[in-house]
């Protein structure tokens, strides 16, 4: 692939096309939903969950997912990508403008090249000045601003990304679900209005064992490592909050990636 594509209902094309209506739900009031897929070996890994999640979202706005779904579908099936590299597509569906049946579907494709040095040094990792919302029954809603601004506030900062603390405890960063490694296990935030995670399931589905529990400010000095779990980068080692150094569990990390790939071979 050379450079970014752009997908519009379905069909390439040029970036000066890749426009939605000014009436669609999405510049009408921010209503849309988002997906990010990574391609692996030709194929989008964990597909079907990617749009089994945005189907949910959409259903419990009370909107028409099956309808989103086929706009959807029709963007992947038009998305060709290389087999022999990583790919990258942010695939997104609003509601039409109004009086139009059906959803628009835009998709931005281009080659993804996975972060070496994060997977070796590790990611820092800087705390949102905002609490966490508890906004993740939403689904992947365009209307993240919130998560936006605080992945600003980390990059202007020298992070990484951004960590969201909700009542105390750890919660999710901007880009990716939290697991920590301590006593012997792996641990997940029990906290609700948490984004439900695709990658995290897969893992889970792969035999990964994960407990679920609260991560507090007092508590990260006993913890063995801190993980960031994303479609794209799959599983990343943190190497630091707020700047203090914390465990580098490079190694931890790199098996959770052979875990992820290992069950996208298996679903060939």
């Amino acid at each position: 692939m050379s450079g970014t594509r752009f997908l519009l209902d379905g069909r390439a094309v040029a970036a000066a096309d890749a426009v939605l209506g000014a009436e669609t739900g999405l510049v009408r009031s921010g209503e849309g939903w988002f997906e990010t897929l990574r391609g692996e070996q030709g194929r989008w890994m964990f597909e079907a969950e990617h749009l089994a999640r945005m189907a949910a979202s959409i259903a419990a706005a009370g909107l028409d997912a099956e309808a989103a779904l086929m706009a959807a579908r029709a963007t992947l099936q038009a998305a060709s990508i290389d087999a022999a590299r990583p790919a990258r597509l942010r695939l997104l569906v609003t509601p039409s403008p109004r009086g139009a049946a059906g959803w628009q579907a835009l998709g931005e494709l281009d080659d993804y090249a996975p972060p070496e040095a994060h997977y070796r040094s590790g990611i820092a990792l800087r705390s949102a000045a905002s609490e966490h919302p508890g906004l993740g029954r939403l689904g992947k809603s365009a209307s993240y601003h919130w998560s936006q601004f605080a992945q600003r506030e980390a990059e202007r900062a020298g992070a990484d990304e951004a960590l969201f603390w909700r009542q105390g405890a750890v919660a999710e960063a901007a880009r990716s679900t939290l697991l920590w490694r301590e006593g012997g296990r792996w641990w997940r935030p029990d906290t609700g209005g948490l984004l439900a995670s695709v990658t995290l399931a897969a893992l889970e589905a792969g035999g990964l064992e994960v407990a679920r529990g609260s991560l507090d400010a007092s508590r990260l000095a006993a913890c063995n490592g801190l993980v960031l779990v994303s479609a794209l980068r799959l599983a990343t080692p943190v190497r630091s909050l707020d700047g203090s150094a914390l465990p580098l569990i490079a190694d931890e990390a790199a098996a959770l990636r052979a875990l992820l790939l290992a069950q996208h071979e298996r679903s060939r």
